[in-house]
């Protein structure tokens, strides 16, 4: 296997920026945990989802379940680069769909259609709020939902932020007529890891201790 040696100035100033930028740290209230990513919302998962959501200046964003591997970040000092490490691909690249209230209803009844029980399709999310009941039949749970504290309208457009795959009908969402290449804007693009270490430079402290984005009805 041939290895590339960085001998030029620009070179070796890029991998110092990414070390830069990987060293970005804050502080954490909480731990971090992906644990129950695939069936529950989490801290780390809220954590990636707002950090594209404020990348992209989107409405909202959404973040695959299989984007992330199982881990937890202890509370207290945490880095960027400590955060992209739990995730499979750190240099995925995210991007903004348009996508209507109905599309986004759709994607997060298939998302919770098998709650509480695990699922690839679980996602988490940022900038919405959705109350579903469990019980119910897949595809007809939700019983709320709202982005920006609004409740969503059928017809409205949304731009949303999300892991490319993901926008492109990964994880199954290929079934949901609006995660496809047309809906996706140009030009509104960047990395998960750009994304994180941004957002992480922006925050010296980051608190994850109320997770209610994604809650069952009250009994």
């Amino acid at each position: 296997m041939r290895r590339t040696i960085c001998t030029t100035s620009l070179c070796l100033a890029a991998i110092l920026a990414v070390g830069a930028v990987s060293a970005l740290a804050a502080r954490t209230t909480t731990p971090l945990t992906t644990e129950g990513v695939l069936q529950q919302e989490t801290s780390l998962g809220d954590l990636v989802a707002d950090a594209i959501k404020d990348a992209s200046s989107g409405q909202a964003a959404l973040v695959n379940a299989t984007q992330f591997k199982p881990g937890t970040i202890p509370e207290g000092k945490v880095t960027a680069g400590d955060i992209s490490a739990l995730l499979i691909k750190p240099q995925r690249p995210w991007v903004v769909s348009n996508i209507t209230g109905t599309c986004l209803k759709a994607a997060l009844e298939r998302s919770l259609s098998r709650a509480p029980q695990q699922s690839a399709h679980f996602l988490q999310v940022a900038g919405l709020r959705v109350t579903y009941d469990p019980k119910a039949a897949a595809g007809t749970r939700i019983t709320s939902l709202q982005v920006g504290g609004q409740p969503v309208q059928d017809t409205a457009t949304y731009r949303v932020a999300m892991p490319d795959d993901l926008a492109k009908g990964g994880s199954g969402y290929f079934t949901i007529p609006c995660f496809t290449e047309s809906t996706i804007q140009p030009g509104a693009t960047g990395t998960l890891a750009e994304a994180i270490s941004t957002f992480v430079e922006a925050h010296a402290t980051l608190d994850y201790s109320n997770l209610n984005r994604i809650e069952t009805i009250k009994p």
